[in-house]
């Protein structure tokens, strides 16, 4: 019989096979005892069995054919498409060469009508520009947007003001009193900075309204005139010396069409 050391453990022979273990004990090492691990039973002795290894996944391979079809069936769109573009392009150019074959030729005096015709409109049209850009004179009424003006003298000044509020030209005042007419429904603003000066070149010169503030009684500043009441607003515009202007454009507001006064 074996020899079994002080508390331990003795397992039937039959059901586990008989290990050597060193026994650890006050005194350091004793001698080999024959049994099983103190921690429990021995080694594979109720472990779970070890992992499967993952199955393949074929995701990649079907997202590959996925593809491979998408892109067929746009590469056969796109040809069909060609095709049918080509088809559409080309039906136009033909009807347009047989069109050309089949024409009659034009004589000599169709031809000499359509140029007489197009000679009478070139020549009527300077005269229709002439007369939208010049709507009168000075003395005439002239209306524009919801202001009724009657542009009544013009003439130079070599300063404007006196004493210190005196105003001096780079070149030379132009005066021009114009008389504003209100034949709206309500209220409306008369303003000297929108009209503007023209020459016998087309050049545009602005209103003055530094000169025009220093001006006694002006009244082109900003002037309030209610329908059917008019004022005399006197207009200031600093011009070279010796420039003779052709006409003045006369707006009742900034993005009125305007309306033209001849000089003359």
């Amino acid at each position: 019989m074996t020899e079994q050391p002080p508390g331990g453990y003795q397992p039937d022979p039959r059901q586990f096979p008989q290990q050597p273990y060193p026994y650890q004990g006050p005194g350091g090492p004793q001698p080999q005892q024959y049994g099983p691990p103190a921690y429990g039973p021995p080694p594979g002795y109720g472990y779970p069995p070890p992992p499967r290894p993952p199955k393949k996944s074929n995701t990649g391979l079907i997202a590959l054919a996925v593809i491979g079809g998408i892109c067929l069936v746009l590469f056969a769109g796109c040809g069909v498409l060609v095709a049918l573009t080509g088809d559409n392009t080309s039906s136009p150019t033909v009807a347009t060469v047989r069109q050309d074959e089949t024409a009659p030729a034009v004589g000599d005096d169709q031809e000499d009508t359509a140029r007489a015709g197009s000679d009478d409109q070139e020549t009527e049209q300077p005269a229709d520009e002439s007369e939208d850009k010049t709507a009168g004179k000075v003395g005439t009424p002239v209306r524009d947007g919801k202001f009724q003006f009657t542009v009544k003298t013009v003439s130079r000044a070599d300063s404007v003001g006196s004493g210190f509020t005196e105003q001096k030209p780079k070149g030379e005042f132009i005066l021009i009193v114009i008389t504003v007419e209100n034949i709206g429904d309500e209220a409306q603003s008369f303003a000297g900075s929108v009209q503007k000066l023209i020459d016998a070149d087309g050049r545009e010169y602005e209103a003055d309204t530094g000169a025009t503030l220093w001006l006694k009684d002006s009244k082109s500043l900003y002037e309030q005139i209610n329908p059917g009441l008019s004022v005399d607003g006197t207009v200031v515009f600093d011009v070279p010396k010796g420039l003779n202007p052709v006409a003045i454009e006369l707006h009742d507001s900034l993005f009125s069409g305007g309306v033209r006064v001849s000089l003359k």
